[in-house]
């Protein structure tokens, strides 16, 4: 906030930095408690005093606390709604304006305070109120508006019309409360290149953007489209269902015009498969007859639901499905199902709809495709194919099916029950594809590219394998590994495809080894997609995604004793921010390391690969940093010693503190995952420790500001204070500030956790007492003191760690005041209005526009690097 930045006001000029002046002269000893129309509150060294004028307030006084209110209201309440709708570019803006809002309401609060003559007061609050507003109504250009148009025009004209936001190179603060016309009037009367600007709201309640620069366009959907094609068909929308369209005939006739005119033929969508991390999925029906596709978390063992198929999609109802399998040539869900009376039919499943395929030959209950989509099935009158499923049309009901059977007829050959494809040459002859299944403690291998088909049975040994009889229901490929776990609970088992051996007529003996825990289920299949990392790999780790909701994360130990018990429990949990409760995530088991872990600390998402990482201590055996998802552990490198606050810089450095100082360990992401510390060798990866102060948990600054040049700043709050470690380069060099607005209490010693999001660094001590937002731009190396302000609650925790995604916009929302609920009885105005504002909180504002002015563009269109379109409408 040092540069010179000048607000026009149709010829008159407004030197930005009197207001820095002003806000940056706040007494060493004073905090500003809260600003309001008729009462100044403010606190000196723990004792709060209440000012007032004589006479009241003057009115430029008070209208100046309205609209720096207004504003911080319209753009907490805008940021909220494009978080949820994922806009990033419209999130940053609010939050510009909200900061500045903030701003605004502490030179309000300082000109009040520091200013004994009414009429300074007024001239100041006037000029404050120049800065607001830089045009003012009534010397808004009429049609000022007409010479911008739609920055979409100049994309894809059809578009247009359509909601749309904008990012790029801002010029100097928002404007808050004009219109449309005084939006481009500030943007006109601008002599350092204002080419377009971006408008939200409402004239007295908008917000407004000016641009020297385009980078980013993003344009929303029409949200009457529904009603749109509702009317094309002729139908209203209503109890006869979304496009009005009666009864079983209607939906039928709807269906055949959809898809070329053949009736009952309808279109099946791909199963959603995840690009990154492949699940193992399995299908069951419980004997309650409740059929679902489960997901099973190889950690917990768990089983979790993913979708539950209801009887009515089929006329009439089925029974139970198994025998999943999903076509590698279009990537739909297929599977046998069973219908009383009616038979058996091969099926496609979506996640709205079942489809008929074939009848299938009697119960069916296993199944794989090969890599050409041909459908082998299994039942208890044997082995069958149905070639070429791909090519097979889907259809509503099963009476329109094609009257001839498409299988071969089973072939009497002994298998398990579930199947997956091999193609290897397994017999020095070339190239075959084979299908494997495990029954009891046998591998059932065949071989189906050649006819006759040929059968062997192999003997499995290996860890966690007992040989008694077994159901093995459920088989997973994943790049080339096989997995099977049997029904009894007794885990997942991967078999080694290089013990297989069938030269010498397949007499030898095969590995089939324990992997990870997997619970008891019944009248299931096992299947997964093709694409995705093998969930199963001890040295591939998930990424946590971060274009979900943004959360404020927290890692704890309970019951932390040396050496651990069975009792502690590590957990991943987030803030609940309305609540300010903790809620859990998942936990990370004991079981996941040999032998148990103690506790888990020092938490942070490396922004290379956005992996969680954390040190961990294992009685016995040392210090370690670790990559954690919610399956597994992974090991990295070993650290000095328990160490309790950890964070990654924007270059993927890892800052460790522990007791005997700072450390850090470059290029994280470049070093392996191990699947055990006995592979770490003796290698050090660290620089350190070097001895300082810190606090329990650690947050990161990359900024020019504090010094001249830009460098890499360790921030962590110890009872009032801030400590600030400059790590750039060695030596490092420490600060110790006084901090402004953080909790007096005694309880408020240990600050646990420290967030980083883009735009906002946070705080929030172990004792419950609150979250609270470091203000970056106040931080004075010089004077030695910085200030907070409250943003949230949280509850009492213990052993705990605070990590977050920096790239994600903050989840907190700045408040100048800790206002206390109203204790009334009955529901006041205010208890109504607060909920009306909570009911409305991601409702968009009416106007969103990012207009263009036509005469900058008329001869090139604007350099946008990036367009796209929203996922839904507001």
């Amino acid at each position: 906030m040092v540069a010179r930045l000048t607000f026009f006001f149709v010829g008159v000029t407004f030197a930005y930095p009197r207001f820095v002046a002003w806000a940056s002269r706040i007494p060493a000893n004073e905090e500003i408690v809260s600003v309001s129309s008729d009462v100044f509150v403010q606190k000196r060294r723990g004792r709060q005093a209440t000012l007032r004028l004589p006479h009241g307030p003057p009115p430029e006084f008070a209208q100046l606390v309205k609209v720096a209110e207004g504003m911080r209201e319209m753009s907490s309440r805008n940021r909220g709604t494009f978080a949820y709708l994922g806009d990033n570019a419209s999130v940053h803006l609010m939050n510009t304006a909200e900061e500045y809002s903030v701003e605004l309401l502490h030179a309000a609060g300082v000109a009040r305070g520091s200013l004994s003559a009414r009429q300074d007061l007024i001239e100041r609050s006037r000029s404050l109120l120049d800065i607001l507003y830089p045009v003012k109504p009534e010397h808004e250009w009429l049609d000022a508006a007409k010479q911008y148009v739609p920055i979409m025009s100049f994309v894809d004209a059809n578009f247009a019309r359509l909601r749309q936001t904008c990012s790029g190179e801002t010029l100097d603060k928002p404007i808050y409360g004009v219109s449309r016309e005084g939006c481009a009037t500030a943007c006109d009367v601008k002599d350092d290149g204002c080419i377009g600007f971006s408008y939200y709201g409402n004239d007295d309640r908008s917000l407004c953007f000016l641009f020297s620069k385009f980078s980013s366009v993003t344009y929303y959907p029409e949200c009457e489209a529904l009603d749109l094609r509702a009317s094309m068909l002729g139908g209203q929308r209503g109890r006869d269902g979304l496009f009005g369209v009666k009864g079983e005939a209607g939906a039928l006739e709807l269906r055949a015009s959809t898809f070329g005119g053949q009736r009952g033929v309808v279109k099946v969508s791909k199963w959603e498969c995840d690009s990154k991390d492949a699940l193992p999925f399995q299908s069951t029906t419980t004997e309650s007859g409740i059929t679902r596709i489960e997901s099973l978390n190889i950690g917990t063992g768990k089983y979790k639901e993913v979708l539950e198929i209801p009887k009515s999609w089929t006329v009439p109802a089925f029974r139970s499905i198994n025998s999943c399998a999903i076509n590698p040539r279009d990537g739909i869900l297929h599977c046998s199902m069973e219908i009383n009376n009616k038979g058996s039919f091969l099926v496609r499943i979506d996640k709205t709809q079942v489809a008929f395929v074939t009848k299938l030959p009697g119960w069916r209950y296993a199944a794989t495709f090969d890599d050409h989509g041909n459908y082998y099935l299994y039942g208890n009158s044997g082995l069958s194919v149905i070639a070429d499923v791909t090519n097979m049309p889907s259809y509503e009901d099963l009476h329109d099916l094609r009257p001839q059977e498409e299988f071969t007829h089973p072939k009497d050959v002994p298998m398990g029950a579930d199947l997956v494809p091999l193609t290897k040459d397994l017999e020095n002859n070339g190239i075959h594809t084979y299908l494997l299944s495990v029954q009891d403690t046998n591998l059932h291998v065949v071989r189906v590219s050649t006819t006759p088909w040929k059968h062997w049975e192999l003997h499995c040994e290996g860890k966690g394998l007992e040989p008694r009889p077994l159901t093995w229901g459920s088989a997973w490929s994943f790049g080339g590994k096989y997995y099977f776990a049997p029904d009894s609970g007794e885990g997942v088992h991967e078999l080694d495809i290089e013990s297989i051996k069938l030269v010498d007529g397949g007499t030898g003996r095969v590995k089939l080894n324990w992997v990870s825990p997997a619970q008891v289920t019944d009248w299931n299949d096992g299947f997964n997609c093709f694409s995705g990392h093998d969930p199963f790999d001890p040295d591939y780790m998930k990424e946590w995604d971060c274009s979900k909701q943004p959360r404020a994360l927290q890692v704890t130990t309970t019951h932390l004793t040396v050496p651990t018990t069975p009792k502690s429990k590590s957990y991943v949990e987030y803030l609940n921010i309305e609540e300010g409760k903790y809620e859990l995530l998942f936990e990370i088991q004991k079981s996941w390391t040999d032998p148990p872990f103690n506790c888990i600390n020092s938490c942070s998402i490396s922004p290379k690969d956005n992996i969680i990482h954390c040190t961990m201590e294992i009685d016995n055996r040392g210090s370690f940093l670790v990559r954690i998802d919610d399956t597994k552990v992974g090991y990295v490198a070993k650290v000095p010693g328990w160490q309790y606050a950890g964070i990654f810089d924007s270059k993927g450095n890892y800052y460790m503190y522990g007791n005997s100082g700072i450390s850090v360990m470059n290029f994280v992401n470049i070093l392996p995952t191990k699947k055990s510390y006995l592979e770490l060798g003796h290698e050090q990866h660290y620089n350190g420790p070097h001895s300082m102060q810190m606090g329990a948990d650690l947050a990161v600054l990359e900024t020019a500001e504090l010094e001249g040049k830009s460098e890499t700043y360790l921030l962590a709050v110890e009872s009032s204070h801030l400590h600030i470690a400059r790590v750039t380069e060695l030596p490092l060099k420490q600060w110790k500030l006084w901090g402004y607005g953080l909790p007096q209490s005694e309880s408020a010693i240990t600050w646990g956790s420290a967030w980083n999001f883009d735009g906002g660094i946070f705080f929030a001590p172990d004792s419950a007492e609150g979250v609270f937002q470091l203000l970056t731009n106040t931080i004075d190396l010089q004077q030695k003191n910085a200030r907070f302000v409250k943003v949230g609650n949280s509850q009492k925790t213990n052993w705990n760690d605070g990590f977050s995604c920096s790239q994600n916009i903050s989840p907190f929302s700045f408040s100048l005041l800790d206002k206390s609920q109203p204790q009334a009885k009955a529901p006041t105005v205010r208890a109504f209005a607060d909920v009306q504002s909570k009911h409305e909180a991601h409702k968009a504002p009416e106007h969103v526009q990012c207009m263009a002015k036509l005469s900058r563009f008329q001869v090139s269109k604007p350099p946008i690097a990036n367009v796209s379109r929203a996922a839904f409408c507001f």
